[in-house]
């Protein structure tokens, strides 16, 4: 017969070694242990037991060409600081959780302009129409209204319950994805070809 030893177990083991009648301290500080010992030994190796299979929800690029909506930048006197409003179209709910707005045209990147087509990070959402960006990545001028954009996401939050992970699989693509530094994602992100085109990994090729 398979026996099982609980927290419960853990924590009246506790008490017992307390000789059975600790204080009231003495019960928080056994079931604080308790529940150390068990988050020390979940992570303490990747337990088969404890693999599940979940999925990240990614976001689509938001082009503001393709609905015809575009942006002015006011990087002082206006309501906010750093303050980007949107004309023609609202900002997607998800427009200020990890994600970089790139001002300027294809035309720009491909042309080989020294200016046009630059990303800049997004720090709230102040409403449907406004953003605000960061401090250290935003435009030092104001940018005239008319201004053509993408806006995309690359940071995602992971489950409060996540470890660690096995093999992440993109599910249009038969071979899994490899992990990539951040170090590395940083530098390969201002040479992406496409505004808003899909990638399964920033390193990886077509099969």
């Amino acid at each position: 017969m398979i026996t099982y030893t609980t927290l419960s177990d853990v924590i009246n083991h506790g008490f017992v070694y307390l000789r059975g009648n600790p204080g009231e301290p003495g019960r928080r500080d056994i079931v604080r242990a308790a529940l150390e010992a068990y988050r020390d030994l979940a992570n303490a190796f990747n337990w088969s037991y404890l693999y599940t299979h979940s999925r990240v929800y990614t976001s689509p690029a938001f082009d503001g060409s393709q609905v015809g909506a575009t942006i002015a930048y006011d990087l002082t006197g206006g309501q906010y600081e750093r303050m980007v409003t949107l004309t023609g179209a609202v900002w997607p709910d998800w427009a200020a959780e990890g994600t970089y707005i790139r001002v300027g045209t294809q035309d720009d990147l491909i042309g080989g302009a020294s200016t046009g087509f630059v990303a800049y990070r997004v720090r709230e959402r102040k409403s449907a129409t406004v953003l605000t960006l960061t401090e250290t990545l935003s435009p030092e001028a104001d940018l005239a209204a008319g201004c053509e954009f993408v806006l995309y996401r690359d940071t995602y939050l992971l489950p409060e319950d996540y470890v660690a992970q096995d093999q992440a699989l993109y599910e249009m693509n038969f071979g899994g994805m490899s992990y990539t530094h951040p170090r590395k994602c940083r530098s390969a992100r201002p040479r992406r070809l496409l505004p808003g085109a899909g990638r399964r990994a920033p390193e990886e090729r077509p099969p």
